[in-house]
């Protein structure tokens, strides 16, 4: 059982090369939360005080933010070992961001603030991974705020994605009216309306009055 356990950590973000010693000292110090949630169920809120960690093992769960407006909510959907969420834990808002829900059943653990920072940090390997995975994420958004606005439409909406999804691959759903897009694109509804037929001919994408979904999008991209 222990290194049916040991071989899952290894799967997750923050815990990628850690040595079996390692991880039987945290074993011995840390009790493991873990559940199993079934389809539909809600695993965090958007919103909501962070307190913990939640690390999916495994099953199908979706990510989804609505923006302050709102005016607009983006879904992203994922089958793949996670961390939920890993800059909400400290700083000056100490929320989460998503809401996840589950789109099957799904095995996650969930490690409480005071265990990462008492605990995990203590060893070398944790502490790597941690800055190492908010060094990526720091200079990917700085990467994207120094980009110009693009000129042509596509382009546009190329941009309003890729700073907004976490991966810049498989299904998303995008729940918004053509003239919020618009606005959003610096440009008209009738504009929108012509890029979004284009790409459903080309079965980028498919539309209707209030959604937009994407099955694939690295191929938009």
């Amino acid at each position: 059982m222990t290194d049916n356990i040991y071989r899952r950590f290894l799967q997750l973000p923050l815990f990628q090369g850690l040595s079996h010693q390692d991880f039987l000292a945290i074993a011995g110090k840390v009790r493991f939360d873990f559940r199993t949630m079934e389809e539909n169920h809600v695993i965090l809120k958007q919103g909501d005080s962070c307190n913990s960690y939640f690390f999916i093992i495994r099953g199908e769960y979706e990510s989804i933010h609505v923006n302050n407006s709102p005016t607009y909510t983006l879904t992203e959907y994922f089958d793949r070992p996670a961390i939920l969420d890993v800059e909400s834990l400290y700083g000056l808002h100490p929320y989460y961001f998503n809401t996840y829900r589950c789109k099957s059943t799904v095995t996650l653990l969930e490690i409480r603030k005071d265990v990462v920072f008492n605990v995990l940090m203590n060893y070398a390997t944790f502490r790597i991974n941690y800055m190492n995975m908010f060094n990526y994420l720091a200079s990917k958004r700085r990467d994207l705020l120094w980009q110009g606005m693009p000129a042509t439409i596509e382009e546009r909406f190329a941009h309003f994605l890729r700073t907004r999804l976490s991966v810049l691959r498989g299904p998303k759903s995008l729940h918004i009216r053509q003239s919020v897009l618009a606005h959003e694109l610096a440009t008209n509804f009738r504009n929108v309306s012509k890029m979004l037929s284009e790409y459903e001919a080309k079965g980028f994408l498919s539309y209707g009055r209030m959604h937009i979904d994407i099955p694939a999008v690295e191929k938009l991209l």
